[in-house]
């Protein structure tokens, strides 16, 4: 005779019949035919083993294979229902609704520690007898509800991490990681406890509805489904068809798509302050634009932008000799040789905390190349008694 402790003798608990010193259950589709304590009873006291189906009322079973995790589990997690297996190992009972999928503890080196069994799957019940004869002993505690905070910062080194992500750093307001988390995502059906929120995934949805998790003060997330994290980067990259699920890693190419984005779509700050005085409308739009192409590593473009901005502003002539060639800009009523200087000046103005000095080079290049002129015909006299005045004649 098996004797259910008292402690999980609850008709919302649900439970498959296992064979008798056994642990797999004994019908087919287990999991779509589950039973309540009272339609076990009679089974387990013919002998037969039971096995508990996680996923119910929120059920989770941490199922540590190593002493290691066993100990984290002790160390971080409250005192729950635990339960010693026929080989030694651990079940810890907890209730955590946001999990609905399976998590599998193996560390980088394919080391298994354990897995964290929910929907989908069952234990061998406390009072089982296992196939060597050991009694599965529970301690007869009451399940215990933590959060998925609380089982995350538990399971984290037991998880194998996935290809390294590009990131920015974080405490930056022109960072990607300062856009808050709860503005990109839908948060519809989320459920609030302090700064933890809980509720289905936007994008692929939650059979429990509760298979997403959001920390606000810390601005990260976390599939359950998927069993991957989740970072205003990865969030921007799913709503605009960048990446297909939460499972998926940016690639370096990905995330300069991702971060031009964030800025157009997002409010991402582009770095790029307004002036003290009235800056026109079309100028501020012309300056953000050159700074998202940067940012986004399109520099070609803005390069291509700045040289068309400054050379429709100002008139140039390059003088083409054997030396360095000479730059003269046409300001104020005559042509001064100060025009590698006007561009560098122009360049900083318009990107300011975002100029780099290659970038000006790269412009002065280009007008360069579009303005060659002859040295003699530039500095040809056609009437000595011409004069230049303000207006230019």
């Amino acid at each position: 005779m098996i004797i259910v402790p008292t402690g999980i003798q609850n008709n919302k608990l649900k439970f498959c019949k296992v064979a008798s010193r056994g642990k797999k259950p004994v019908e087919s589709e287990w999991h779509k035919k589950p039973l309540n304590y009272e339609q076990i009873k009679n089974w387990t006291e013919n002998g037969g083993n039971y096995g508990v189906l996680c996923g119910h009322e929120g059920l989770i079973v941490i199922d540590c294979d190593r002493a290691q995790l066993s100990e984290a589990v002790q160390k971080k997690l409250p005192e729950t229902l635990t339960v010693t297996t026929g080989s030694g190992g651990k079940h810890f009972y907890y209730k955590c609704y946001a999990i609905e999928k399976k998590i599998v503890l193996t560390t980088d080196n394919d080391i298994h520690y354990g897995e964290v069994q929910s929907t989908g799957t069952q234990v061998v019940g406390p009072g089982s007898i296992h196939p060597n004869g050991n009694t599965y002993i529970s301690n007869n505690e009451k399940i215990v509800e933590i959060t998925p905070t609380q089982l995350l910062e538990t399971i984290k080194p037991y998880i194998k991490t996935q290809a390294k992500e590009i990131t920015q750093k974080k405490n930056n307001p022109n960072q990607i990681s300062s856009l808050r988390l709860t503005d990109i995502m839908d948060t519809t059906g989320f459920k609030t406890t302090g700064s933890e929120m809980y509720g289905p995934n936007p994008w692929h949805g939650s059979t429990g509805k509760m298979n997403t998790w959001i920390n606000t003060s810390k601005n990260i997330g976390h599939c359950f489904r998927c069993q991957s994290g989740i970072t205003p980067a990865k969030a921007i990259g799913i709503n605009e068809g960048i990446l297909a699920n939460c499972s998926d890693t940016i690639t370096k190419k990905q995330f300069k798509t991702i971060l031009g984005l964030a800025i157009e779509n997002y409010g991402l700050p582009t770095g790029i302050k307004k002036e003290d005085i009235k800056i026109d409308d079309d100028l501020e739009s012309f300056k953000k634009k050159v700074a998202q192409n940067i940012i986004i590593g399109q520099t070609d473009t803005a390069t291509e932008q700045l040289t068309k901005y400054i050379s429709e502003k100002y008139k140039f002539h390059t003088i083409k000799h054997n030396e360095q060639p000479d730059m003269w800009v046409y300001q104020n009523g005559i042509y001064i040789n100060l025009g590698k200087h006007v561009i560098r000046e122009e360049c900083r103005n318009i990107l300011e905390i975002a100029y780099k000095p290659q970038l000006a080079l790269r412009v002065i290049s280009k007008i360069e190349a579009d303005t060659g002129i002859d040295e003699k015909d530039f500095f040809a006299d056609s009437n000595i008694y011409d004069m230049p005045l303000q207006n230019g004649i």
